[in-house]
């Protein structure tokens, strides 16, 4: 899938300062990372979640316990999802080698073509890019899909780049954090370009019948989403405040990709749901100890999708309110879990409040493997 082809003028600046005015302004004050609008996009294969599960319980063969287990995949909430190839592609089981191939393939046409739709979006060109994070967990590429962007966009060869292949689910809210620490390390930059880009359509094992395996098959879908991080405080978009990272000691071994012969498979055990509720009352005392007001609480909230149970965790530990889960749940049930792309999604799609709430602060929380947590507070700027 290549990304269209575009020219464009490497004079163009935005509007109101030169490159060096807005450097030099950066020096004289603390950064402020504004996140612009993200853009997502989707691949083009839809998968009605009726046959993909008409699939999966194909697969059990008279399992006695097949009715309760599409109850459980049903449970999922998804509806529909995309996908970068057909669904009878997808279950014909042809080799690490040529899935790796095609994941790269894919993944870079895909995250290229979003990235230039990003970059218009926030009024930059390729030229205006000091720094690259780039999150993508579901194939291997070495170089990885981030240096082919460089490439592919022409960004400067003097990019710094932050590939981020580990953080699974959360790597969407990890390259964020990133994107804002490379802007406060670094008084010359002035933009950092994100990408999230995640196939997971491509990791599916047809042979592979455990628990974990089927509701990954019901649960994930493709998606790519970019967006540009800026020390601008005169631009609107998202205010990333303070971050925080928690990884739950002895947890390691709840959400893991496990590689065979065949593949990639992902496994997550049921008692990641305990993981988030152990995680939550940490979080908690975080926000409490860092703000001004101890009964602060998010007005708004972009959370990770992961599953209906996770967020009823984090509703639940938090005390939120189920209001602020509604773009969450629409994004799981529209495009299913779509790992370090679902916190972009639903940000692009709490977007609207930026204008109907602009004194709004809310929070952005991500869950992985680990199991980690990663939350920024944020306000609307």
């Amino acid at each position: 899938m290549a990304p269209r082809s575009r020219v464009r003028a490497a004079t163009h600046r935005p509007a109101g300062r030169s490159r060096r005015e807005r450097r030099d302004r950066g020096r004289a004050r603390e950064v402020v990372p504004i996140v612009s609008r993200p853009v997502v996009g989707l691949p083009p294969h839809v998968l009605d979640q009726n046959e993909v599960l008409d699939h999966l319980t194909r697969r059990l063969r008279g399992n006695p316990k097949t009715a309760a287990i599409r109850r459980v995949l049903e449970n999922t909430t998804v509806r529909s999802r995309r996908a970068v190839i057909p669904l009878d592609e997808i279950v014909a089981h042809t080799g690490l080698n040529k899935r790796n191939r095609l994941h790269l393939e894919h993944a870079v046409g895909l995250a290229a073509s979003t990235a230039l739709d990003a970059l218009d979006a926030a009024n930059c060109t390729a030229n205006d890019i000091d720094a690259l994070v780039v999150a993508n967990c579901t194939g291997h590429a070495l170089p990885g899909v981030d240096a082919h962007l460089v490439n592919t966009l022409g960004l400067r060869p003097t990019v710094r780049r932050t590939p981020i292949a580990q953080m699974g689910c959360a790597g969407g809210a990890y390259a964020l954090a990133r994107a804002a620490q490379d802007l406060a390390a670094h008084p010359d930059a002035t933009h950092v370009l994100v990408v999230a880009v995640e196939l997971p359509s491509l990791s599916y094992q047809a042979d592979d019948l455990t628990i974990s395996s089927l509701v990954s098959g019901a649960l994930f879908g493709d998606a790519c989403a970019a967006t540009v991080v800026s020390a601008d405080d005169t631009r609107s978009g998202l205010r990333l405040g303070a971050a925080w990272e928690y990884l739950l000691p002895a947890s390691l071994d709840d959400m893991v990709y496990r590689v065979d012969e065949a593949g990639f498979h992902f496994d997550t055990l049921p008692s990641v749901t305990d993981c988030i509720v152990k995680t939550v009352p940490h979080l908690a005392t975080w926000l409490r100890t860092n703000s001004a007001d101890p009964q602060w609480a998010p007005q708004f909230l972009v959370s990770h999708t992961g599953g209906p149970k996770i967020m009823d965790a984090l509703r639940d530990g938090l005390g939120c309110s189920e209001e602020l889960f509604a773009f969450s749940r629409a994004s799981l049930r529209e495009l299913g879990n779509t790992a370090s792309v679902a916190v972009l999604d639903v940000l692009a799609r709490t977007w609207h409040q930026a204008s109907t709430h602009p004194a709004a602060t809310g929070l952005l929380v991500g869950f992985g493997p680990g199991v980690t947590t990663v939350a920024i507070r944020a306000s609307w700027n």
